[in-house]
């Protein structure tokens, strides 16, 4: 998925891992100044179509979060357990 936004320095197409970067590092979670001055350039409602189509994908990457971690507690509870393939997304 892309989609075109004007970002201050001309239209991009913004896959959508750019806009989980772009949202991540634009003051919700961490900072980069670089990338907020990107989000803040946006005009109209850019920046809440970012919002928007982030908060869409976000489930599946806590999905994917959370599998991970059950992973993890399985190998440390016991190192030998076999663990099974998870479900496909």
């Amino acid at each position: 998925m892309a989609v075109a936004v004007e970002d201050g320095t001309g239209p991009k197409n913004y896959s959508f891992e750019e806009f989980f970067k772009l949202w991540l590092y634009s003051g919700t979670f961490h900072s980069d100044d670089e990338l907020e001055a990107k989000i803040n350039a946006m005009p109209g409602l850019a920046p809440e179509v970012l919002m928007m189509l982030t908060q869409r994908r976000l489930p599946g990457v806590l999905e994917i979060l959370r599998l991970i971690g059950e992973v993890i507690r399985i190998w440390l509870d016991d190192p030998s357990t076999p663990v099974e393939e998870p479900p496909s997304p």
